[in-house]
C-alpha cells in the first residue's frame, strides 16, 4: 500500500515537471514569435527568462523534485 502510493505521488510529481517544461518551450515560442506584444509590454528577453527561472522552475521543478527525493528518503 506505502509503495504504491510512493509510486502514484512520483508519477504525479514527474508529470508534473515534463508539463512545466512544456508549458516553459510554449511561452518561450510565443514570446520569440509575438513581436507587437514585446514591443507593447516593453519588456526584454533577459527579464522573461528570469522571470520563468524564479517562478515556473523553482516552483514546478525544484519543489516536486525535492518532495521525491524527501517522499523516498523517508517516507
Amino acid at each position: 500500500m506505502i509503495l504504491e502510493f510512493k509510486i502514484a505521488i512520483t508519477a504525479l510529481l514527474s508529470f508534473n515537471i515534463i508539463f512545466s517544461l512544456c508549458a516553459i518551450f510554449i511561452d518561450f515560442k510565443d514570446w520569440i514569435k509575438n513581436k507587437e506584444y514585446r514591443k507593447k509590454v516593453n519588456l526584454k528577453l533577459k527579464d522573461v527568462i528570469c522571470f520563468a527561472n524564479i517562478s515556473l522552475l523553482f516552483f514546478w521543478l525544484i519543489l516536486p523534485i525535492i518532495s521525491i527525493i524527501v517522499f523516498w528518503v523517508w517516507g
